[in-house]
């Protein structure tokens, strides 16, 4: 019997080879929200596992997710140094300040109200992952033998996968609901390349039933296992977008939702909810379909983050090979970006690139060799250290620049590590610089709709930015690439009228946000802040009605003549230095 789906959402036929289907039972809109799963709607209640990773257990509530101390994401956006708009998690200065207390049981789970605790009580904690924590923290030595030290000691964990077949184990209703799912038990006894090692789960699974105390017999071992490669394969990167914090998510009803490589659906966490979201139009009765792996990388490296799910990928991307370019001219709904930072789609119809990826295997080969180590994370302790390796990625990524493809990976990762490189170092005008390419001429290629979330983060990085125009022109002056260059951007950035550009660009962020995340994202709720600053500026009566008139009316001929001139020409010359500030920045 098929896990249960919210309404919006109907199990469709079995296909050959994707397994179970799942339909929608109405037509949405492009960034609507489709269904939500949760287990705390009483009305259509799914079993769902939600958990922190065991690094973030120490600061999370493991019950609703919540974040105590939250960590700085390595993404858009990042607080400016020396700016008023600066702030510790995500963009946002929002958060609610929590106090978490922990688990006097097993002194390794915390919650950050009695309600949260007697939730999870209720849920998994006090039918027997209670007494499992404790017993490892009463076992170190024993537990040391399965498990590496802990760097700079401290209590020992169980691992993410452990505690999450702890959670099944535990709960009748997920073990029923997780047996329903597809294991592949066969293929992963036969792997050895990537992905958990047949050993390793073994492992996991006798750790799991060792600290339950429970039996363990070839048959429970052989169950366990069984739990392992389910989740494995299942499991859902529970990706917090506020704090970077990773976990595991695990929902029988949305595991069935099969992968494409060109999806109309996109999930995204907001504390125990899996939100899905429309990419595209999504007709009643049509197939919905997410993507499991990152959607811009070439056909190489989809197919290598695919093996640990065990089926080949045959859509239409897949079988003609089609660049994210070429993705992004046949979207069906270009023309949303019409209200957005690109709106001429003519050039995301026909963009400005030498040559498609798929026309070079040769191109597609050195992407290959040059991927691995252009997209290892730059560490924050070591700018002199960073700023030399990006040179040397940059350098690397020679023949993607010739012709023209600055949207295909790595170069996209490599700006990112640029732009924060460039803050840490307070270069904000060259930071500004890239983060200004990326929002009009990297990110609308690789997400063709306005609200995707990395566009929407792209513009709040550009929105912080440009509130500190006058630190920005100081800081140009003093840590600038110096000479005539400096001086040209400083003349544009002097000419602008940054109160304007940054209120439109934060409008949109308001505007794209529930349907990126969800009106619980903190970047909304500190892009209303900073909205509600730039509207009590005195003096501003004019422009402020000329900006009502345009989101009134987008596509009135007086209110995109402002747009055009105020706010994107502007943009554009500044992304304009983009090739001289790489160049000076990190040139050979």
């Amino acid at each position: 019997m098929p896990p249960p789906l919210p309404p919006g959402l109907t199990p469709g036929p079995t296909s050959t080879p994707r397994g179970r289907t799942v339909h929608a039972t109405q037509t949405f809109a492009p960034g609507s929200t489709i269904a939500e799963f949760t287990d705390q709607d009483p009305s259509h209640p799914a079993p769902c596992i939600a958990i922190p990773d065991t690094p973030s257990l120490a600061r999370t509530c493991s019950y609703c997710l919540a974040v105590a101390a939250p960590s700085l994401p390595l993404s858009f956006p990042f607080p400016i140094p020396g700016s008023s708009s600066s702030s510790g998690s995500g963009g946002g200065n929002n958060e609610t300040k929590i106090t978490l207390r922990t688990c006097t049981g097993c002194n390794t789970t915390r919650y950050c109200t009695p309600t949260c605790q007697k939730s999870d009580w209720a849920l998994a904690h006090g039918k027997g992952e209670c007494k499992a924590f404790k017993r490892v923290n009463v076992s170190l030595a024993e537990m040391a033998s399965l498990l590496p030290p802990r760097p700079g000691g401290g209590p020992v964990n169980l691992p993410t996968p452990i505690r999450a077949l702890i959670q099944v184990l535990v709960r009748p209703e997920m073990k029923a609901a997780v047996e329903e799912l597809e294991g592949h038990l066969d293929s992963i006894d036969a792997r050895t390349g990537e992905g958990t090692k047949p050993e390793e789960m073994v492992l996991q699974a006798q750790g799991a039933l060792h600290y339950l105390g429970r039996e363990m017999t070839s048959e429970t071992i052989a169950v366990a296992i069984g739990i392992t490669c389910k989740l494995q394969v299942n499991a859902f990167n529970r990706r917090d977008e506020d704090t970077g914090q990773s976990g595991m998510y695990v929902s029988p009803g949305l595991s069935m939702i099969n992968h494409s490589c060109m999806p109309n659906a996109f999930v995204q966490f907001v504390g125990r909810k899996a939100v899905l979201h429309a990419i595209r139009e999504i007709k009643a009765g049509e197939e919905v379909e997410i993507s499991y792996i990152d959607t811009t990388l070439h056909l190489a490296q989809r197919q290598r983050g695919m093996k640990q799910y065990f089926f080949k990928c045959t859509c239409l991307r897949c079988e003609r090979d089609l660049d994210i370019y070429q993705v992004c001219q046949t979207h069906p709904h270009l023309e949303l970006n019409s209200f957005s930072l690109t709106p001429d789609l003519d050039k995301l119809r026909n963009p400005p690139i030498k040559q498609n990826l798929n026309s070079s295997k040769d191109l597609q080969a050195y992407i290959d060799q040059i991927y691995p180590i252009c997209k290892e994370p730059l560490p924050l302790s070591n700018p002199s250290g960073n700023r030399q390796q990006l040179r040397q990625r940059w350098n690397m990524c020679k023949q993607l620049r010739d012709t023209g493809l600055y949207a295909i990976e790595p170069i996209p990762f490599i700006l990112v590590e640029a732009s924060l490189c460039l803050v840490e170092a307070k270069n904000l005008a060259s930071s500004l610089v890239i983060t200004c390419f990326l929002v009009l001429d990297v990110e609308p290629y690789r997400n063709p709709v306005p609200f995707s979330q990395l566009r929407v983060r792209g513009m709040m990085t550009l929105a912080q930015l440009l509130t500190n125009t006058d630190l920005i022109i100081k800081s140009y002056k003093s840590k600038g690439v110096g000479g005539a260059l400096a001086g040209r951007i400083t003349e544009v950035l002097s000419k602008m009228d940054q109160v304007t550009i940054c209120r439109v660009v934060l409008e949109m962020v308001v505007h794209y946000c529930p349907a990126a995340h969800s009106g619980e994202w903190q970047i909304y709720h500190k892009a209303k802040e900073m909205l509600d600053d730039t509207k009590n500026l005195a003096g501003r009566d004019t422009e402020d009605a000329m900006i009502d008139a345009f989101f009134k009316n987008p596509k009135g001929l007086e209110e995109k003549r402002f747009f055009e001139t105020t706010v994107l020409e502007p943009l554009k010359a500044i992304a304009g230095f983009f090739p001289e500030v790489m160049d000076a920045e990190f040139g050979a």
